[in-house]
């Protein structure tokens, strides 16, 4: 029984870290290109254009913000800097948060520290003038 185990809690933790990967890969045909939209305390704010989607709740895109200094994550790993993707309600201007991945390097670099996914968050009001807002107004001028 015990020579089952290992195997068995081997292929679980292979098989969880390679669906988290999974989860978060873009398609092949898709080469990524960050367009700067803004900067904010310490952190330059990127849209990836070509990863604007529409969907139901309004339009989904890819964010990176990279910081010129190491922050923590909320386990305490030090980053770099963010992707995250985000689904736009542009009428309401607001945005829920769908990913994060942290990277220990700038501009997305490295193999990721933390990956979070979330299936269910409440759409949060996007600050005029803030890089976001910048992302958000490019978002919802794309005709996609």
């Amino acid at each position: 029984m015990r020579a089952l185990l290992l195997p068995l809690l081997l292929l679980i933790c292979c098989g969880t870290a390679q669906a988290a990967k999974g989860a978060h890969e873009k398609p092949a045909h898709h080469r990524t290109h960050w367009s700067r939209v803004g900067r904010a305390a310490g952190a330059t704010l990127y849209l990836d254009r070509a990863s604007i989607v529409r969907q139901e709740q309004g339009r989904s895109a890819w964010t990176l913000r990279s910081f010129r200094r190491p922050q923590t994550t909320p386990n305490g790993k030090l980053f770099r800097s963010i992707k995250a993707q985000h689904v736009y309600a542009c009428g309401a201007h607001t945005a829920i948060l769908r990913a994060q991945i942290y990277y220990p390097e700038a501009m997305g670099r490295g193999e990721p520290v933390e990956n979070y996914r979330f299936e269910q968050f409440s759409p949060e009001a996007i600050a005029p003038g803030s890089p976001y807002a910048a992302a958000l107004a490019a978002v919802c001028r794309r005709r996609r």
